[in-house]
């Protein structure tokens, strides 16, 4: 909810494509299910996307741009960064995790938006569409 000036204030949050915590832009969204992964002998998690997605600057510009193979790339990247030195990736893993970005990427454009209209205007957290 906007606060009384008309901006929407984040006390908390981070970008859902890229971890950073510069948030920009909020997109309503759908409620979802993102993906199912199954751990063998144990159970599987659901893992669910509920309202809006919160995205920074960088992500805003790259979705607005529809250019899905940039976000993907710096989805992929702030991953690895953020894991740090101690996360050894095979070409295998790096395939898996890239095609798991994609799909969530994917579900976020299908479900974004509200109604009949195809996308929803992005509501800057910055007062600035």
């Amino acid at each position: 909810m906007p606060n009384e000036n008309g901006k929407y204030i984040v006390s908390e949050g981070i970008c859902d494509f890229c971890s950073s915590s510069d948030l920009f832009c909020g997109y309503l969204a759908s409620d979802f299910t993102a993906a199912e992964v199954a751990v063998p002998n144990v159970c599987t998690f659901v893992l669910n996307s509920l309202g809006a997605w919160l995205a920074c600057r960088e992500c805003t510009r790259l979705i607005e741009q529809e250019n899905w193979e940039g976000l993907l790339e710096r989805s992929f990247r702030t991953f690895c960064e953020t894991h740090g030195p101690e996360l050894v990736l095979t070409p295998e893993d790096e395939r898996v995790i890239r095609e798991f970005l994609r799909h969530i990427h994917a579900q976020f454009r299908r479900f974004r938006g509200s109604g009949t209209q195809p996308t929803a205007k992005c509501q800057s957290f910055a007062g600035v569409n």
